[in-house]
């Protein structure tokens, strides 16, 4: 095929990058991976490149191992032959096929995909073992049509080595570095004046860990945050004759601080605010 004519490509991994025209040929070898919580990589790759190929005259060149196509729970095959209709599948030779059970397949873009709700896992994905091996000499079984406009392929996400290259060109460098490299500032007064139980419960939620002083006294301090189901109350039922025929328990979800001090000593004392007289049923920590 001749060149349809000339453009300019930016390099990028094909999960950051896009393409303006659709292609005549996508040739897909993605890596052989699980995504966790996602699936395959293979699969996710090919649902953001499969619109790629121009509708109708497009190829998709995959290379992909034999057990993915072959799995239906992957979904791979299926979303192939959605948007694509099938010229050849075939397996690698060996002993290359031992390494990683890759296979080729030869697919041109539909005109118009076909209703998902109606496919089911395709026939010629089922079983590898029956498809035919790759050859050195093999017939052509596809034409490759070019491309009505030339194509560019497009970064969609910037990297941190296009971002650092564009710093260090900017003017606004020395001030960039400056603005990174200040310290923090300092945190202002509260809006509000701060009463004891806001500190109490900065104490307990372990914001004020460490060691303070006070009157040339050092005491190590660490605070919890709980929630506790307790039981706050027992009434009888009665019923009409006045008689009792239950008791009802009631309880409620409390968040209880607790403070522990070790003092020079070694003695430690203890602070929480949970109710000794409340029947605990479940505790849960919060924060600790």
């Amino acid at each position: 095929m001749k060149d349809p004519g000339s453009g300019t490509a930016l390099w990028s991994a094909i999960e950051d990058a896009t393409v303006d025209h659709p292609v005549s040929l996508l040739w897909f070898n993605p890596p052989y991976d699980r995504i966790r919580g996602a699936g395959r990589t293979e699969n996710a790759l090919f649902n953001r490149v499969k619109e790629w190929p121009a509708r109708g005259s497009g190829l998709l060149l995959m290379i992909v191992p034999d057990y993915v196509l072959a799995d239906a729970e992957v979904g791979l095959a299926v979303a192939m032959e959605r948007d694509y209709e099938l010229l050849g599948l075939w397996r690698y030779p060996e002993p290359e096929y031992q390494d990683f059970k890759q296979c080729v397949l030869l697919a041109r873009r539909r005109e118009k995909a076909l209703n998902k709700t109606l496919l089911t896992f395709p026939r010629w994905a089922a079983e590898p073992s029956k498809w035919p091996v790759l050859r050195d000499e093999m017939k052509p079984v596809a034409t490759l049509m070019p491309v009505q406009k030339v194509v560019t392929l497009r970064r969609t996400r910037l990297g941190n080595n296009v971002i650092m290259d564009a710093v260090s060109r900017s003017p606004l460098r020395s001030g960039l570095l400056r603005d990174a490299a200040a310290p923090a500032p300092p945190i202002g007064r509260p809006l509000l004046p701060l009463k004891h139980g806001h500190l109490a419960l900065a104490l307990a939620g372990g914001l004020c860990d460490g060691v303070i002083e006070s009157g040339g006294n050092r005491f190590l301090i660490k605070g919890t945050l709980t929630s506790a189901i307790r039981r706050v109350s027992t009434n009888p039922q009665v019923d009409d004759n006045g008689n009792t025929v239950a008791e009802i328990d009631t309880y409620r979800t409390r968040y209880e601080m607790n403070v522990r001090c070790l003092r020079n000593d070694g003695s430690i004392e203890n602070y929480t605010s949970a109710e000794p007289e409340t029947e605990e049923l479940e505790t849960e920590n919060t924060n600790e």
